[in-house]
């Protein structure tokens, strides 16, 4: 009988009573979750007697809060097989989590989230660790902090010549983000700036290193009109772009929508675009829409008239298919007193027929009371492909 592969996970959770059943599966993942109990981990041989049992059948690893136990024990010698590790909620020593991260040949997925990292007194030597995977794809780097200036971690990354995607949120200092200036094979990049600090210039030289990125998701309270001239500048061959406006109190689902100016001073062949709580004027929307000729998904986030962003559709997306419209009631704004989606059919039907309407396939529509009218809608739309209403969860909180 041939062996079968089962796509099963094994937790292990903080209780001692834990029992360790494989009911003859083969297991290909593997989370360490919560607090399991030093002294616990010491004699719990079962335990490493997994891993040297099932090391070339476990393909994802995940790392809570005993990631310092499981790095100590050298638990992942063996695993040759990894293609995906995630380590969260820790404090860790860096240089052993290199030397991990060196024996992962097959490593292509890396996310590190809410880790502190420390050199302590035994700390490995440059000498003692081995030439990096030249495999690892995407890297996620999600409130990381660096306590020393003199980085293992950094001189790691250095050496990872062919990250396609990466993604950084809420870092606290510049060190994680220098070794991808030197970094030219990035297609797919996520920048969600901390509110304490905004690595402007290094952000900039990333993108100029990486011409070929191909997708580009910004996300930052101070956005302007020089990050959006970098973007056109150093980025010939952008395909999609998500511009996120975080508002002063730090709130993503807050109803305070900044007011910014923004536009593009040339064409781009970007074909999905994401304007995320950005409020800008009927000018520069035109603008920006007009802009992009081959522009075929469009979300957005609407805090006024929502009349407006039909006017400047009718105009400017001849080609558009997918369209998605987030509607949110800012106290900054003067918000109509007619339902939000009436006025928009209101004004596609019965003032001028919209260009895009004949090629658009998909309607999302979130946060908008379409009770009352769900027929009327039905009806005006009866050709999509797909039609969508949703309401946000936080919107219902309030």
């Amino acid at each position: 009988m041939t062996n079968r592969t089962i796509n099963k996970i094994l937790v292990i959770e903080m209780f001692k009573s834990v029992k360790l059943t494989y009911n003859g599966c083969l297991l290909n993942g593997l989370i360490l979750n919560h607090d399991i109990p030093e002294d616990y981990f010491f004699h719990f041989k079962e335990f490493k007697e997994l891993f040297e049992k099932h090391s070339k059948y476990i393909y994802s690893i995940k790392l809570g809060t005993l990631s310092h136990l499981a790095l100590r024990f050298n638990l992942f010698e063996n695993f040759n097989h990894i293609y995906r590790i995630s380590i969260e909620k820790s404090k860790l020593n860096e240089a052993c989590v290199v030397k991990v991260l060196q024996n992962l040949d097959s490593l292509q997925i890396l996310s590190i989230k809410n880790v502190i990292f420390v050199n302590f007194q035994q700390s490995c030597s440059d000498e003692e660790f081995k030439e990096t995977s030249h495999k690892l794809d995407k890297v996620t780097f999600s409130q990381v902090s660096l306590k020393h200036s003199n980085s293992q971690l950094c001189n790691y990354f250095k050496g990872c010549k062919y990250i396609k995607r990466l993604y950084l949120s809420n870092l606290d200092s510049d060190k994680l983000l220098k070794p991808f200036i030197f970094d030219k094979s990035l297609l797919s990049l996520s920048f969600h700036f901390n509110h304490s600090f905004n690595p402007t210039k290094i952000y900039g030289e990333i993108l100029s290193s990486n011409s070929s990125i191909t997708k580009l998701s910004l996300e930052s309270k101070t956005l302007n009109q020089s990050d959006i001239n970098q973007i056109v500048d150093l980025l010939p061959h952008l395909k999609e772009l998500n511009l996120n406006a975080l508002s002063e109190n730090r709130s993503y689902y807050d109803q305070v929508i900044p007011e910014i100016e923004i536009f593009l001073k040339r064409n781009m062949e970007i074909n999905k675009l994401t304007l995320s709580h950005i409020q800008i004027s009927l000018q520069c929307l035109y603008n920006i829409l007009s802009s992009l000729p081959c522009l075929e998904e469009l979300e957005i986030t609407l805090g006024g008239k929502i009349c407006r962003l039909a006017k400047v559709l009718s105009r400017s997306c001849p080609n558009l298919k997918y369209l998605a419209i987030k509607y949110i009631k800012s106290s900054t704004l003067q918000n109509t007193d007619m339902d939000p989606v009436r006025e928009l059919f209101d004004y596609y039907y019965n003032r001028s027929p919209i260009l895009c309407a004949k090629k658009l396939k998909s309607l999302t529509l979130i946060n908008m009371d379409i009770v009352k009218f769900f027929m009327f809608y039905m009806d005006q739309y009866r050709n999509l492909d797909i039609f969508n209403f949703k309401q946000d969860f936080e919107e219902e909180m309030t």
